[in-house]
């Protein structure tokens, strides 16, 4: 890699002092030579300002409103012009003029004319210069006019016709350097009604600037060479304690820390110099602690290396030891776990079996239950059946006389039946022996025929009652024929309950004498359970204490190994920094101390 360009603190302080010189001479001379005119003309511009104001008070403000341009030989023109002559000639204006508004508001001049010169610009009437520049002629006198919008005048004067005080530096190849002041003059309205102008020699004014830039300008050039020197003055005061704290520092890094800086300044450099004095002693008494406890470090690090081959030594018996009972304590824990397991199957089997004998004396006690409900059940079914048997005896009696009470009807319609045949017989004859009377037997013949239709109604009934009867008389047969069967199962259903019973009333002795025997088989194996949980909770306990022994002694094994390593890692580390403790000592020896 390329090494930077050595440039030194004493040229780098004088190259910014010089630069800094330079800039605030450059900087404040510019700005002043800049502002130089502009500050002396507003001077200049304002003193005039005033003194043309104090001039036109001595005017009469309502009589040279009044005047006319055609009244330039009258005894107040000649007045105005000769006072302002004076004025011109003691003021030392190079011009001094004024200038009234007419009716149309232009600008036409009003004095400063001598000898037919314009003492404004130079030239002859004939040859104004205004009215070659404008072309505007007062309509009322001929004399030259000046509009305000005219092109060919300055802002100044264009500005003064508006009513404002103003000045102007000019420098015109035919009228040379002028100041030129205007100042209006206002009626008691406020309306401009004139300009008093006035010019002075701007060469004073040129020849001052110039003078004041030259001072300037030496002004700078002396402030530069003096700044210059102190510059180089101060570089050579502070660079010459920063060289010897340099020369210093190069001796202390050689290892001399013997040398001091003897300064009695008190600046910045002077308390650089006491902290680098203290910065010394403090090394030098760092220096010597760190030479004795170095010779201690290294007594201490031989009898420690010492003391850790001896640790390590009997760290690797201890572990041999350790490692015997942890392998002992799993092998326990290992016997302890089968017999935990083979428990944890037998709590399962003892639990199967008390589940099923609990189950099983749930089933016998409700099926003891059971069997009373159904004996009394079958109890109340068999008199159920000996009622409806009672039932169908009385149910076939009444039928038995329903038979009889049909068969009495049926005897009743036969007499009915033969009372229709001989009724039948006897309309007939009756018809006849009606009809064999004539006239005479015409009303026995309705009679006897409506007796006739009262028969055959009769006997047609008797038939419906007769077929009735017989639709009764099959039904009640049928009906006793079922009433019959339904009396012999009845009786066979009796006898199937009443043997039922008897099977039932079986079951619930057999099931009074097991019961209580169950009971006690199932306590047996409630106390078993309990004895089992007992002995399953301390299997467990045992199993985990020698789990946790186990888990203890491998653990104690592994700290022991880690302990071990560690001891092991010590003695290393004190053989290391016994030989660090030499080559430090060794390297303190290189430095010079008091």
């Amino acid at each position: 890699m390329k090494k930077p360009l050595f440039i030194s603190l004493k040229t780098k302080i004088l190259l910014l002092s010089i630069l800094l010189v330079i800039f605030c001479t450059i900087l404040v001379g510019g700005y002043v030579i800049i502002q130089l005119p502009s500050i002396t003309i507003n001077a200049v511009g304002g003193d005039y300002i005033t003194i043309l104001k104090s001039i036109s008070k001595t005017l009469d403000i309502e009589k040279f409103e009044s005047i006319k341009s055609s009244d330039i030989n009258s005894e107040y023109y000649l007045e105005i012009n000769r006072e302002f002559s004076k004025i011109r000639d003691t003021l030392g204006f190079e011009h001094l003029y004024l200038l009234k508004k007419n009716a149309k508001g232009e600008f036409f001049q009003f004095t400063g004319f001598a000898d037919g010169i314009d003492t404004v610009s130079g030239a002859t009437a004939e040859t104004d210069a205004v009215t070659r520049a404008t072309g505007i002629v007062d309509s009322v006198s001929g004399a030259t006019a000046i509009a305000q919008n005219s092109i060919n005048i300055s802002d100044a004067m264009r500005d003064s016709f508006n009513g404002e005080e103003k000045f102007e530096l000019q420098d015109n190849e035919q009228w040379g350097k002028l100041l030129s002041i205007y100042v209006p003059l206002k009626n008691a309205s406020g309306d401009t009604i004139g300009v008093l102008l006035a010019n002075l020699n701007g060469n004073a004014i040129y020849e001052a600037f110039y003078n004041v830039r030259i001072r300037i300008l030496t002004i700078g050039l002396s402030v530069l060479a003096i700044g210059i020197i102190v510059s180089i003055i101060f570089s050579n005061l502070l660079v010459k304690s920063i060289t010897e704290f340099q020369e210093r520092m190069k001796k202390v890094q050689a290892g001399d820390l013997t040398q001091i800086i003897d300064s009695k300044r008190n600046d910045e450099m002077g308390v650089l110099a006491e902290s680098f004095n203290n910065l010394i002693n403090s090394l030098s008494n760092i220096i010597g602690v760190i030479r004795n406890k170095s010779d201690d470090l290294n007594d201490m690090a031989s009898h420690l290396s010492q003391i850790s081959e001896s640790i390590a030594y009997s760290s690797v018996e201890t572990t041999q030891a350790i490692s015997e009972i942890a392998a002992g304590a799993q092998h326990q824990a290992d016997e302890l776990l089968f017999i935990h397991n083979k428990l944890s199957d037998f709590n399962q089997i003892v639990q199967q079996i008390y589940n099923s004998l609990e189950a099983t004396k749930n089933s016998i006690e409700l099926t003891g239950t059971l069997s009373n409900e159904g004996n009394i059940q079958l109890k109340a079914l068999n008199q159920s059946i000996k009622s409806s048997s009672e039932s169908f005896d009385i149910v076939a009696d009444e039928i038995n006389r329903l038979s009889e009470s049909a068969q009495q009807i049926d005897e009743i319609n036969k007499v009915i039946q033969n009372i229709s045949r001989q009724t039948n017989l006897l309309a007939l004859n009756a018809a006849i022996e009606a009809s064999r009377a004539g006239e005479a037997g015409k009303g026995f013949t309705v009679v006897a025929e409506e007796i006739r239709k009262l028969a055959e109604q009769s006997k047609e009934s008797s038939d419906n009652i007769r077929a009735i009867i017989d639709d009764i008389l099959s039904s009640i047969k049928s009906v006793v024929t079922t009433s019959c069967d339904a009396k012999d199962k009845l009786n066979d259903q009796v006898r199937f309950v009443e043997n039922t019973n008897n099977a039932f009333l079986s079951i619930l002795n057999s099931l009074k004498e097991s019961i209580p025997m169950l009971r006690e088989t199932f306590k047996s194996a409630d106390e078993m359970v309990k004895s089992k949980d007992l002995i399953i909770e301390k299997v467990n306990s045992v199993t985990a204490v020698a789990q946790e022994a186990s888990s203890g002694a491998q653990e104690i094994l592994e700290a022991t190994e880690t302990i071990s390593g560690q001891i092991e890692e010590i003695a290393a580390f004190t053989k290391t920094l016994n030989v660090l403790s030499d080559d430090l000592l060794n390297e303190t020896k290189t430095f010079t101390i008091k």
